[in-house]
Protein backbone atom coordinates (compact mmCIF):
# COMPACT_ATOMS: atom_id res chain seq x y z
CA UNK A 1 0.00 0.00 0.00
CA UNK A 2 1.39 3.43 -1.29
CA UNK A 3 0.01 6.10 0.40
CA UNK A 4 -0.14 9.29 -2.41
CA UNK A 5 0.74 13.09 -0.19
CA UNK A 6 -0.07 16.34 -1.93
CA UNK A 7 2.70 18.71 -1.37
CA UNK A 8 1.43 21.54 0.11
CA UNK A 9 3.62 23.63 -1.83
CA UNK A 10 3.33 22.63 -5.71
CA UNK A 11 5.35 24.73 -8.71
CA UNK A 12 2.17 26.10 -10.19
CA UNK A 13 1.68 27.74 -6.78
CA UNK A 14 5.20 28.65 -6.05
CA UNK A 15 5.68 30.14 -9.59
CA UNK A 16 3.45 32.30 -8.64
CA UNK A 17 5.87 34.90 -6.16
CA UNK A 18 7.26 36.61 -8.81
CA UNK A 19 7.35 40.52 -7.11
CA UNK A 20 8.83 41.96 -4.27
CA UNK A 21 5.54 43.21 -1.85
CA UNK A 22 7.42 45.31 0.64
CA UNK A 23 11.00 45.91 1.98
CA UNK A 24 12.51 47.33 5.11
CA UNK A 25 15.72 47.68 6.60
CA UNK A 26 17.48 48.94 9.93
CA UNK A 27 21.28 49.93 10.78
CA UNK A 28 22.63 47.92 13.99
CA UNK A 29 25.86 48.54 15.80
CA UNK A 30 28.71 46.01 15.35
CA UNK A 31 30.38 46.81 18.47
CA UNK A 32 28.26 44.34 20.62
CA UNK A 33 29.20 41.27 19.21
CA UNK A 34 26.98 38.52 21.64
CA UNK A 35 24.01 41.20 20.14
CA UNK A 36 25.06 40.88 16.66
CA UNK A 37 25.03 36.91 17.19
CA UNK A 38 21.80 36.74 18.44
CA UNK A 39 20.42 38.83 15.44
CA UNK A 40 22.57 36.52 12.82
CA UNK A 41 20.96 33.35 14.45
CA UNK A 42 17.35 35.28 14.20
CA UNK A 43 18.20 35.96 10.33
CA UNK A 44 19.17 32.63 9.60
CA UNK A 45 15.80 31.17 11.30
CA UNK A 46 13.89 33.68 9.54
CA UNK A 47 15.11 33.41 6.01
CA UNK A 48 13.23 31.76 3.52
CA UNK A 49 9.95 30.98 5.31
CA UNK A 50 6.79 30.28 3.32
CA UNK A 51 3.38 31.35 4.41
CA UNK A 52 0.48 29.83 2.52
CA UNK A 53 -2.95 32.03 2.22
CA UNK A 54 -4.89 32.42 5.15
CA UNK A 55 -1.76 31.13 7.51
CA UNK A 56 -0.36 33.08 10.13
CA UNK A 57 3.77 34.23 10.66
CA UNK A 58 4.54 33.70 14.66
CA UNK A 59 7.47 35.22 15.39
CA UNK A 60 7.96 32.98 18.79
CA UNK A 61 7.14 29.81 16.80
CA UNK A 62 9.77 30.04 14.69
CA UNK A 63 12.48 32.12 17.02
CA UNK A 64 11.67 29.25 19.40
CA UNK A 65 12.62 29.68 23.22
CA UNK A 66 16.15 31.87 23.73
CA UNK A 67 18.11 29.63 25.40
CA UNK A 68 22.08 28.73 25.45
CA UNK A 69 21.17 25.00 24.02
CA UNK A 70 19.56 27.16 20.86
CA UNK A 71 22.50 29.22 20.45
CA UNK A 72 21.41 32.24 22.09
CA UNK A 73 23.68 34.90 23.74
CA UNK A 74 22.89 37.14 26.90
CA UNK A 75 23.03 40.97 25.69
CA UNK A 76 20.80 43.60 26.48
CA UNK A 77 17.32 43.87 26.53
CA UNK A 78 14.29 45.56 27.99
CA UNK A 79 12.93 45.25 31.46
CA UNK A 80 9.95 47.15 32.83
CA UNK A 81 11.53 50.55 31.05
CA UNK A 82 15.08 49.71 32.54
CA UNK A 83 18.15 48.20 30.10
CA UNK A 84 19.89 45.07 31.45
CA UNK A 85 21.44 41.86 30.35
CA UNK A 86 19.30 39.15 29.14
CA UNK A 87 19.01 36.12 26.91
CA UNK A 88 18.34 36.98 23.32
CA UNK A 89 18.94 40.70 23.51
CA UNK A 90 18.63 42.12 19.80
CA UNK A 91 15.71 40.06 18.44
CA UNK A 92 13.54 42.58 18.58
CA UNK A 93 15.47 44.54 16.24
CA UNK A 94 14.79 41.60 13.89
CA UNK A 95 10.57 41.38 14.42
CA UNK A 96 10.95 44.89 14.34
CA UNK A 97 12.34 44.78 10.78
CA UNK A 98 10.41 42.22 9.91
CA UNK A 99 6.94 44.13 10.83
CA UNK A 100 8.10 47.35 8.74
CA UNK A 101 8.49 44.62 6.06
CA UNK A 102 4.84 43.22 6.68
CA UNK A 103 3.05 46.72 7.45
CA UNK A 104 4.94 47.62 3.51
CA UNK A 105 3.53 44.21 2.19
CA UNK A 106 -0.21 45.14 2.90
CA UNK A 107 -0.60 41.65 5.46
CA UNK A 108 -2.70 41.79 7.80
CA UNK A 109 -1.19 42.59 11.33
CA UNK A 110 -2.73 40.60 14.10
CA UNK A 111 -0.47 41.08 17.15
CA UNK A 112 2.16 43.79 17.50
CA UNK A 113 3.31 45.62 20.30
CA UNK A 114 5.64 48.08 21.10
CA UNK A 115 8.91 48.31 23.74
CA UNK A 116 8.40 50.06 27.08
CA UNK A 117 10.99 52.63 25.77
CA UNK A 118 11.54 54.11 22.16
CA UNK A 119 14.07 52.39 20.20
CA UNK A 120 17.50 53.96 18.89
CA UNK A 121 17.22 51.94 15.50
CA UNK A 122 13.67 52.76 14.70
CA UNK A 123 11.37 55.48 14.76
CA UNK A 124 8.30 55.53 17.85
CA UNK A 125 5.29 53.53 16.49
CA UNK A 126 7.18 51.26 14.32
CA UNK A 127 8.74 48.89 16.96
CA UNK A 128 7.99 45.53 17.63
CA UNK A 129 8.73 43.64 20.85
CA UNK A 130 8.54 40.31 21.50
CA UNK A 131 9.33 37.81 24.27
CA UNK A 132 8.90 34.17 24.49
CA UNK A 133 5.73 32.93 25.60
CA UNK A 134 3.98 36.24 26.39
CA UNK A 135 4.70 39.15 23.78
CA UNK A 136 4.70 38.07 19.87
CA UNK A 137 4.87 39.70 16.32
CA UNK A 138 2.00 37.84 14.07
CA UNK A 139 0.28 38.64 10.94
CA UNK A 140 -1.84 36.82 8.52
CA UNK A 141 -1.32 36.34 4.77
CA UNK A 142 -4.67 37.34 3.40
CA UNK A 143 -3.90 37.18 -0.02
CA UNK A 144 -4.68 33.97 -2.47
CA UNK A 145 -1.02 33.35 -3.28
CA UNK A 146 1.53 32.22 -0.94
CA UNK A 147 4.43 34.83 0.45
CA UNK A 148 7.88 34.36 0.82
CA UNK A 149 10.43 36.31 3.83
CA UNK A 150 13.60 36.51 3.00
CA UNK A 151 16.46 38.19 5.67
CA UNK A 152 19.71 38.97 4.87
CA UNK A 153 22.53 41.33 6.76
CA UNK A 154 24.62 43.63 4.67
CA UNK A 155 26.93 46.41 5.98
CA UNK A 156 24.93 46.15 9.18
CA UNK A 157 22.05 46.51 8.21
CA UNK A 158 18.91 44.00 8.18
CA UNK A 159 17.07 44.11 5.41
CA UNK A 160 13.65 42.40 5.52
CA UNK A 161 12.38 41.26 1.75
CA UNK A 162 8.68 39.92 1.39
CA UNK A 163 7.90 38.35 -2.00
CA UNK A 164 4.03 37.48 -3.57
CA UNK A 165 1.91 37.74 -6.33
CA UNK A 166 2.05 41.12 -8.81
CA UNK A 167 -1.64 41.26 -8.17
CA UNK A 168 -1.20 41.77 -4.68
CA UNK A 169 1.44 44.43 -4.87
CA UNK A 170 -0.19 47.44 -3.30
CA UNK A 171 2.15 51.10 -2.46
CA UNK A 172 2.06 51.73 0.56
CA UNK A 173 3.11 54.67 3.23
CA UNK A 174 3.31 54.36 6.56
CA UNK A 175 2.12 57.41 8.57
CA UNK A 176 3.28 58.06 12.83
CA UNK A 177 1.29 60.60 14.77
CA UNK A 178 2.82 61.63 18.30
CA UNK A 179 -0.70 62.31 19.77
CA UNK A 180 0.85 63.47 23.38
CA UNK A 181 3.89 63.89 24.97
CA UNK A 182 4.03 63.01 28.97
CA UNK A 183 6.30 64.97 31.00
CA UNK A 184 8.10 62.82 33.70
CA UNK A 185 7.24 63.55 37.53
CA UNK A 186 9.96 65.17 39.72
CA UNK A 187 10.55 62.64 42.96
CA UNK A 188 12.75 63.72 45.60
CA UNK A 189 14.92 61.48 48.15
CA UNK A 190 16.75 62.33 51.17
CA UNK A 191 20.26 61.30 51.55
CA UNK A 192 22.82 61.44 54.68
CA UNK A 193 25.90 60.60 52.42
CA UNK A 194 25.36 64.63 51.40
CA UNK A 195 25.10 67.59 53.12
CA UNK A 196 22.22 70.29 53.34
CA UNK A 197 21.77 72.34 50.23
CA UNK A 198 23.75 69.30 47.66
CA UNK A 199 21.53 67.57 45.02
CA UNK A 200 22.26 64.99 42.78
CA UNK A 201 20.75 63.64 40.22
CA UNK A 202 20.07 60.14 40.28
CA UNK A 203 18.05 59.77 37.45
CA UNK A 204 17.36 62.04 34.75
CA UNK A 205 13.68 60.85 33.66
CA UNK A 206 12.40 61.14 30.38
CA UNK A 207 9.24 61.74 28.65
CA UNK A 208 6.66 59.68 27.76
CA UNK A 209 4.83 59.50 24.32
CA UNK A 210 1.64 58.54 22.96
CA UNK A 211 1.67 57.35 19.13
CA UNK A 212 -0.65 56.34 16.47
CA UNK A 213 0.73 53.93 13.53
CA UNK A 214 -1.19 54.34 10.43
CA UNK A 215 -1.02 52.70 6.86
CA UNK A 216 -2.38 54.40 3.99
CA UNK A 217 -2.78 53.10 0.23
CA UNK A 218 -2.37 55.08 -2.43
CA UNK A 219 -3.09 55.18 -5.82
CA UNK A 220 0.31 55.84 -8.53
CA UNK A 221 -0.01 59.41 -8.34
CA UNK A 222 0.29 59.55 -5.04
CA UNK A 223 -3.29 60.36 -3.70
CA UNK A 224 -4.64 58.33 -1.16
CA UNK A 225 -7.12 55.74 -1.81
CA UNK A 226 -7.18 54.59 2.25
CA UNK A 227 -5.89 54.28 5.54
CA UNK A 228 -6.08 52.08 8.30
CA UNK A 229 -4.88 52.73 12.01
CA UNK A 230 -2.58 49.98 12.71
CA UNK A 231 -1.23 50.54 15.78
CA UNK A 232 -1.18 52.81 19.30
CA UNK A 233 1.53 52.70 20.69
CA UNK A 234 2.22 54.21 24.60
CA UNK A 235 6.14 54.54 25.55
CA UNK A 236 5.71 55.31 29.43
CA UNK A 237 7.45 58.29 30.99
CA UNK A 238 10.36 57.71 33.64
CA UNK A 239 10.53 59.99 36.20
CA UNK A 240 13.55 62.62 37.49
CA UNK A 241 14.95 61.56 40.66
CA UNK A 242 17.01 63.53 42.33
CA UNK A 243 18.88 63.56 46.14
CA UNK A 244 18.84 65.96 48.40
CA UNK A 245 21.02 65.62 51.04
CA UNK A 246 20.06 66.54 55.04
CA UNK A 247 23.89 65.97 56.49
CA UNK A 248 24.47 69.05 58.95
CA UNK A 249 27.41 70.66 58.11
CA UNK A 250 29.51 71.11 61.41
CA UNK A 251 30.58 74.63 62.46
CA UNK A 252 34.04 74.16 63.17
CA UNK A 253 34.85 77.93 63.79
CA UNK A 254 33.12 77.60 66.91
CA UNK A 255 35.12 74.83 68.46
CA UNK A 256 38.44 76.76 68.12
CA UNK A 257 40.08 78.23 71.15
CA UNK A 258 41.49 81.49 70.69
CA UNK A 259 44.31 82.82 72.58
CA UNK A 260 45.19 86.47 72.85
CA UNK A 261 48.91 87.22 73.48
Amino acid sequence: YTEIINPKYTYEKLANINTLLGQYETKFNSKNQNRVSNIKLAINKINNVLIDYNEEFSFNNIIGKRSTEQGFKSAPIIVNGEMQLGMGGGICQVSSTVYNAALYSGLEIVQARNHSIPSGYIEKGRDATVSYGNIDLIFKNNYKSPILIKNEIRDNKIITNIYGNENDKKIVDIRTDISGIIKPKTIEKESKALYEGETRIESKGRNGYKVKTYRVYKNEDGSSINEELINESYYPPKDKVLIKGTKKKVDTSKNLNSEII
